[in-house]
């Protein structure tokens, strides 16, 4: 049985690596504090957490 925290994690992680995509797709820029974040921040954004989404239900399926 999955527990609740890890399922919140996946959900969370996969989440965020859904925006990172969206944004290199769509090309949206991103200003924080008159600083402009570059494209390239949103490939490991986007990258990290999908693998660790994956491992984290991997690790809780048993497979």
């Amino acid at each position: 049985m999955k527990s609740t925290g890890t399922i919140l994690a996946i959900i969370l992680l996969s989440g965020v690596s859904t925006l990172h995509l969206v944004r290199l797709l769509l090309g949206v820029e991103v200003i924080i504090g008159g600083w402009s974040a570059p494209q390239w921040i949103s490939v490991g954004g986007c990258v990290v957490p999908a693998i660790i989404a994956v491992m984290l239900w991997r690790g809780r399926s048993g497979t």
